[in-house]
């Protein structure tokens, strides 16, 4: 029965990582295809993060206090939003208005779904086992490096229409996914949230939390800097491979290559964690994006460029499932979702700055002056980090 609940929620990681890489990763890649200028592609997805930061603070409060707006109820919503909007994108498909607008709420969504689809994990242990989520989240990173290098033929050989189709087959299926578990859930425990709150703690919102959890939030303030330049990468691809003369289906192998890297790590983090702190392990993965963007900065060829991203092995990688058991950690049970959910608007907020700075740079300055201040800055993010990180935090204990 336990494996029978991994497997459903690494369905799900994999589903959502699917979703992510039509989305994000071939966002830049489909808009310029369309006439987009990087300024405009930029201020799409920075509009579309912003109504993320909106909505993912307001969810998370409703998920942690009522029982009747949970993580899955949420994320049934934002799936059906998403799959109509790339329904409606895909019938458009012109540069425009419509597009702009799908496109937009498509990165709305996808960003919320994050935070929710982390903390599903919370929620579908409620059934009484344990579910692992270092192992289900690289499944969601083999889903995405399957799908990138697929897509990166697609485009190249098709067309590039195949981005927004991908993305409307694979929200049909995460949406039945999370159906199922809906179905099921009927059978785990009621958990009355609103009134052990409210009658046992009094009422504790969003401003608590961030009054109760200063050095967390210093930390976040570091994670916004370093991944500043993570995102402009990440959200211009296309450019970065054009810059050492690849195409669609090399940037397809790039991602592929960042995407599969991150799978040892996250499949082996429960037992690196059993010898090494969670705090230490979290530092060492944002120093560890510096070093990748640097790298990166560095690289003349595509065979570097390789190289260079395969170091998401020992950054993204350890970061994803440190950053989820860290949360776990330094904040109250009953702020579990909250605790995501900041780790996500960090995230929003440094993709919001990426996209928009990101894209006004990587029109005005060029690409390797680009990358040149996004090493600073993240940089300047990693020794943030290292001063306000719990460095001893959450040594799991060994069975």
């Amino acid at each position: 029965m336990k494996a029978k609940y991994n497997i459903e929620y690494a369905s799900i990681q994999g589903a959502f990582w699917m979703c992510f890489c039509t989305i994000i990763g071939f966002c830049s890649t489909y808009l310029q295809a369309k006439g987009y200028s990087s300024t405009e592609i930029g201020i799409i997805m920075a509009v579309g993060n912003i109504m993320a930061m909106i909505l993912q603070p307001v969810l998370a409060d409703f998920a942690d206090r009522f029982e009747k707006c949970n993580v899955l109820h949420i994320l049934l919503a934002a799936l059906s939003i998403m799959l109509l909007s790339s329904l409606v994108g895909y019938l458009t498909s012109a540069r425009g208005v419509v597009l702009s607008l799908c496109m937009t709420v498509l990165m709305a969504g996808i960003n919320t779904a994050l935070s929710m689809t982390n903390s599903l994990k919370f929620y579908m242990e409620r059934s009484g086992h344990e579910i692992n989520f270092g192992a289900c989240r690289a499944i969601g990173s083999l889903a995405y490096s399957i799908l990138s290098a697929v897509l990166g033929i697609l485009v190249e050989r098709v067309s590039v229409d195949s981005i927004m189709l991908g993305t409307l087959v694979i929200s049909v299926l995460f949406l039945l996914l999370l159906i199922m578990v809906k179905v099921e859930s009927r059978r785990f425990p009621k958990v009355e949230v609103a009134h052990t709150m409210q009658t046992e703690e009094g009422e504790h919102t969003m401003l608590s939390f961030v009054k109760e959890n200063p050095k967390l939030m210093m930390l976040l303030v570091g994670f916004a800097f370093t991944y500043f330049t993570h995102s402009m990468i990440t959200n211009f691809p296309n450019l970065v491979v054009q810059n050492v003369g690849g195409g669609s289906e090399a940037m397809g192998r790039v991602m592929a290559v960042m995407a599969i890297s991150e799978l040892p790590a996250m499949f082996l983090y429960t037992r690196i964690s059993k010898k090494i702190p969670c705090g230490s392990l979290l530092v060492f993965s944002l120093i560890l994006f510096t070093v990748k963007e640097f790298a990166i900065y560095l690289a003349p060829t595509m065979g570097m460029l390789y190289v260079a991203f395969a170091l998401q092995s020992l950054s993204f990688a350890l970061y994803t499932p440190a950053s989820v058991h860290y949360a776990t950690l330094v904040s109250h049970p009953r702020d579990l979702v909250k605790a995501q959910t900041f780790f996500i608007v960090a995230m929003n907020v440094a993709v919001v700055f990426a996209s928009v700075i990101g894209g006004i740079m990587m029109d005005q300055l060029g690409v390797k002056t680009s990358l040149f201040v996004g090493v600073i800055v993240s940089a300047i993010g990693s020794v943030i980090a290292f001063f306000f990180t719990d460095k001893s935090a959450g040594k799991m204990p060994t069975p």
